[in-house]
């Protein structure tokens, strides 16, 4: 049974690990793309909400 909860924390702990590798890429990837596509989004809701400033 106590090695049955440890495989599961080791199972939790890669899916853990893969999450903040793939959030971290992601991250960069944004960063790298983020000033475009907030600029875009912007203008985007100028155009389709009225009250967006």
């Amino acid at each position: 049974m106590i090695k049955d909860r440890f495989k599961k924390e080791k199972v939790k702990m890669k899916f853990k690990k893969v999450g903040l590798l793939v959030g971290l890429v992601g991250t960069v990837l944004l960063s790298a793309n983020g000033y475009c596509g907030l600029q875009y989004e912007r203008e985007l809701a100028q155009k389709f909400c009225k009250a967006y400033p």
